[in-house]
């Protein structure tokens, strides 16, 4: 196993780091929504999230070059502000549309990795040491 795959590892399977870094706090965050998202759609995952939950993987798609997938983030949240869900059909439209978009923008775990990878070759030191 290789130092990617150990902070990859740190990320999906224990949780993150303590670290500050910005590629640990962006991959971290990444995989709280994602993994949510996986379980039960996106938009599930981003009315179960916390604001601030919801904030840093949006900042940590864009941080990993995923901008689609943060766009589909800020989108329903959007949404969800302006009351689309009180509407049933406006509702599973929405969250048919989010899954989707999302699955258009990150279609497997594997479009993360790439991501991270590719970020971490061009900047290790954004992660901490293993």
């Amino acid at each position: 196993m290789d130092v990617a795959d150990e902070v990859w590892n740190r990320a999906t399977l224990a949780g993150g780091s303590a670290s500050q870094r910005p590629g640990d706090l962006a991959l971290t965050s990444v995989f709280g929504v994602h993994n949510l998202a996986m379980s039960g759609g996106l938009l599930d995952a981003v009315e179960r999230a916390a604001p601030i939950q919801l904030d840093a993987a949006e900042a940590g798609y864009r941080w990993l070059g995923l901008d689609a997938a943060a766009d589909v983030i800020a989108m329903l949240r959007r949404e969800i502000e302006n009351a689309t869900l009180d509407d049933d059909h406006l509702a599973n439209a929405l969250e048919l549309r989010a899954d989707e978009e999302y699955n258009r923008a990150v279609p497997t775990d594997q479009t993360i990795f790439s991501a991270f990878h590719a970020k971490f070759v061009a900047d290790p030191g954004a992660f901490a040491p293993v």
